[in-house]
């Protein structure tokens, strides 16, 4: 007891300090709120009403102006239409059981209002009778009609609207501006600082605290006294047992408390710090062993060149960073043919010395910003990043110099090795990318006199100005229809279907082609249509669950452009707002895109988090993202990169990857779910590991 009260004197500080910081807080929040910039208010102001006059949507404008408000001065704002514009869609649309399959088949006002007239653009234009005293608000009656049912709708079209606040300032201001399609007005003036209200709300504080602290500290003392000292001892005696179990490598689930007590705390502390230097050993021991893992699954083994996979997760990042550069394939001709001749031994130590003189090649060229990759055998892959043809054709030139002197070498070696460059298309896939490297290394071949082919970049040019063209036209039309894929199936006797993830399927309208999507999503995103696309794909997911075409969950995967921009996400939870069916969504995201936009999903997920929506990360590989950065994103879900699923039963390395995410998600509420299960037993382990569903 005489221990508590010497922390009487703590808490008398602690309050002091607090109230302290509490009194300084509120007097720096209404300073920041008198300080904040006017200027940027008032563009902020017309922006938002230029944006929602644009759209039809005075409901957006006046959120925004209640924001304002609460950050600034803006008091009473007005907003008036000059011209009173509006279309089929925006009937349509204001009435959730209907879509835009139904057609309208009359449109009318009260003559006593005014009338309406049909512009060339396929909008309809309301003519008040008087110009200047229009009402506030005209009531459109239109008829829908389909199948043969039709139906009758009022849609109230706002000519202004009036957002006014209760807020108490001086030396009040208006402004004015006429703008082209309405009128704004609106006051704001310099928000006083009322320092008897701050000293209400310090005194308020200040008594609150005091209260809470004596009534904290006195259920302390008895809580203390009562439960917590006579178990204290029982407590520690029951940790030391379970310690010293740990140490001698049993693990119990109970262990029994004897009646009287010791002085066991020595122990109890050699124990720990005993048990602290095993847990770090075996932490160093899975820290190296993980590295092992990774640089394993990422490099060659014999000439300790980075593979595949790196070479393709390398495709990925120049995707996300918008980089150019060529792509080479380049092959050691007749590889087999040496191999049966010469032997293996000799053939790897070939390509070891053919893979070091590339290498040294490019290190030891700084205008040269290369990789060199080995796929498998004799088949290696080149990036070359931010070069012309011309820098291109003197590379290749240099190295088949160089590599000349591995015939002197290898009396059987006739220099038989070809090279394809193809330009990075920033537009393509890693698969089409690939094809088109292939296809110049076999134009080489062909040649054989030079070694190496490039391809025509203006050609490439040329494509993608077509492409350009007809992903306009789609987007403008929503000219694409969805399909379902990744069926996600839960381990019961008789699966059912979890969740399924959207993909637009688009058809070039000149060509007849159907245009990948990671094409196609490219070039909408460098013309600035992506957001129009991605609302238009969320609106035809909802139309079709509406229908009543699924019951489980369906996944979308959204733009990083659109999830972090400010307009679309306020469209996104308005539009949410109007449909029961947001519990049927999953936004998903690959691994590699969250690791490159870190902050931008960071934000997006608390935003998805507010909105109670869900979120999957898919293809997470470890080396793209580490678990610890997976707490701030909140996500409900994860799929694991499709390597780890395939042949998971026959590789170690595999089974101790994913033990550590399943253990990590586990404790975190994470659903882990497997991606293309083709072997029976891998299903079967999954199944027993306790994974949420897979796909087959």
């Amino acid at each position: 007891m005489k221990k508590l009260l010497f922390f009487i004197p703590l808490i008398a500080l602690s309050i002091f300090l607090s109230t302290y910081f509490y009194y300084s807080s509120l007097v720096d929040e209404a300073e920041v709120k008198k300080e904040l910039s006017i200027e940027d208010m008032k563009k902020e102001l017309l922006a938002s009403a230029s944006q929602s006059v644009a759209s039809n949507n005075l409901v957006l404008f006046e959120k925004i102006v209640k924001n304002l408000q609460n950050r600034t001065s803006l008091q009473n704002v007005n907003i008036k239409l000059k011209k009173y514009y509006f279309s089929d869609e925006l009937l349509l649309k204001s009435v959730a059981s209907i879509d835009e399959s139904w057609n309208i088949l009359e449109i009318s006002i009260d003559a006593m209002q005014g009338t309406i007239a049909y512009m060339p653009d396929k909008r309809y234009e309301i003519l008040t009778n008087d110009k200047n005293s229009a009402p506030a608000n005209i009531t459109i009656k239109f008829e829908v009609e389909k199948n043969s049912i039709i139906k009758e709708f009022l849609y109230i079209y706002e000519t202004q609207k009036e957002i006014k606040t209760d807020k108490s300032t001086a030396e009040l201001k208006s402004l004015s501006y006429e703008e082209n399609d309405f009128t704004l007005t609106f006051e704001y003036g310099d928000i006083s600082i009322n320092k008897e209200d701050i000293a209400d709300k310090t005194r308020s504080f200040l008594l609150n605290i005091l209260f809470i602290t004596i009534s904290v500290f006195i259920l302390f003392v008895l809580i203390y006294n009562y439960l917590i000292r006579p178990r204290f001892r029982k407590t520690i005696e029951s940790l030391n047992e379970y310690i010293k179990n740990i140490l001698d490598g049993r693990v119990i689930k109970e262990v029994s408390i004897p009646k009287e007590f010791s002085n066991e705390f020595g122990l109890l502390n050699q124990n720990i710090l005993n048990l602290s230097k095993k847990n770090f050993s075996l932490s160093s021991e899975l820290s190296i062993s993980k590295d092992i893992i990774y640089q394993k699954e990422k490099t060659d083994e014999l000439t300790g060149l980075p593979n595949k996979k790196s070479f393709e997760n390398d495709i990925k990042y120049m995707f996300i960073a918008n980089k150019n550069g060529f792509i080479i394939q380049l092959k050691i001709d007749k590889i087999g043919e040496f191999t049966n001749n010469h032997g293996p031994e000799l053939v790897d130590s070939l390509i070891e010395e053919f893979s070091y003189l590339i290498k040294n090649f490019l290190d030891t060229n700084p205008k040269y910003d290369g990789t060199i990759y080995r796929f498998f055998g004799a088949e290696f892959a080149m990036i070359v990043y931010d070069v012309t043809s011309q820098e291109i054709e003197d590379m290749l030139i240099e190295i088949i110099e160089i590599t000349k002197k591995l015939s002197y070498k290898y009396y059987f070696f006739e220099n038989e090795i070809y090279y394809g460059a193809t330009p990075f298309d920033n537009y393509g896939t890693i698969e089409s990318i690939l094809q088109s490297a292939k296809d110049t290394y076999e134009s080489a071949i062909k040649e054989k006199s030079k070694h190496y082919y490039i391809a025509d970049e203006k050609n490439q040019q040329e494509l993608n100005q077509k492409l350009e063209q007809s992903v306009k036209e789609i987007i403008s039309r929503r000219d694409f229809v969805l399909q379902y894929l990744y069926d996600t199936y839960d381990f019961s006797s008789s699966p059912q279907l979890l969740m399924q993830e959207v993909s637009a399927l688009i058809v070039d309208s000149l060509t007849l082609e159907c245009i990948p999507s990671r094409k196609f999503l490219s070039v909408a995103k460098k013309l600035g249509y992506i957001m129009d696309f991605d609302k238009a794909l969320i609106e035809k997911v909802l139309s079709e669950i509406e229908l009543g075409k699924f019951t489980h969950k369906i996944c979308i995967a959204l733009s990083t452009t659109s999830l972090s921009n400010q307009l679309f996400l306020s469209w996104l939870e308005e539009f949410l707002k109007t449909t029961p069916y947001r519990k049927n969504l999953i936004f998903v995201a690959p691994s590699y895109s969250v690791a490159s936009n870190y902050d931008k999903f960071v934000s997006f997920c608390t935003f998805l988090r507010n909105n109670e929506l869900e979120f999957m990360i898919k293809q997470y590989d470890i080396s793209d993202l580490e678990l610890q950065k997976l707490l701030k994103l909140s996500l409900s879900y994860l799929r694991l990169e499709r390597a780890y699923c395939q042949d998971f039963k026959r590789d170690s390395s595999k089974q101790h990857i994913v033990k550590q995410i399943l253990f990590f998600c586990d404790e975190n509420g994470i659903k882990v779910l497997g991606d293309s299960l083709k072997n029976e037993q891998d299903y079967l382990a999954f199944e027993m590991l306790g994974f949420y569903g897979t796909s087959r």
